[in-house]
């Protein structure tokens, strides 16, 4: 017989995308449909709880579903955490490696990222560390960009701060 996994589904929506409400909450449960169905395919797999960071950077970790499912996985009541894509997961190379190549696997918890066909059950995961750093170069290289695009429109005399406050005009 094989092994009970108790999954915890991770998604995590990022900042951007809560920008607009009704496309934010149909991304979260688009995903949560598709691991959802995913987890029925998978025999001994049972899923225990779904972990949603709506709305939080995967550049910091200190996100309230992520530290409530790594208590989940400390106490043993997690044993699999399934994400929809390893950028789901974390985009930090450092503080993601640090949870999926040593905790995690201290933890005795399997690691499964379905887009990216990455389970730590196979331990040919030679790629995870790649796809980590591309996945915290991509928010250094977004940053840069928007930096150069601020910096550029300072240079330019452009307007740089938010809207007007409510009752005023902006000056054209």
């Amino acid at each position: 017989m094989s092994q009970l996994y108790n999954v915890g589904v991770y998604i995590r929506l990022s900042k951007k995308n809560t920008d607009y409400a009704d496309e934010a909450s149909r991304s979260v449960e688009h995903q949560q449909a598709m691991l959802s169905r995913f987890i029925t395919m998978m025999p001994g797999w049972v899923e225990r709880r779904c972990y949603i960071d709506n709305g939080f950077t995967g550049v910091n970790f200190q996100r309230p579903a992520f530290q409530e499912m790594m208590a989940d996985v400390r106490s043993g009541r997690i044993n699999l955490v399934l994400v929809n894509s390893l950028s789901r997961f974390g985009r930090n190379y450092l503080v993601a490696g640090q949870y999926l190549e040593s905790e995690l696997p201290a933890l005795g918890c399997r690691f499964v990222s379905m887009m990216e066909g990455i389970d730590t059950e196979n331990g040919e995961n030679d790629i995870l560390p790649f796809l980590n750093m591309m996945n915290d170069l991509y928010v250094k290289n977004l940053s840069d960009r928007i930096r150069s695009v601020l910096a550029a429109k300072a240079k330019n005399g452009q307007y740089l701060s938010g809207p007007a406050p409510y009752g005023y005009d902006r000056d054209k």
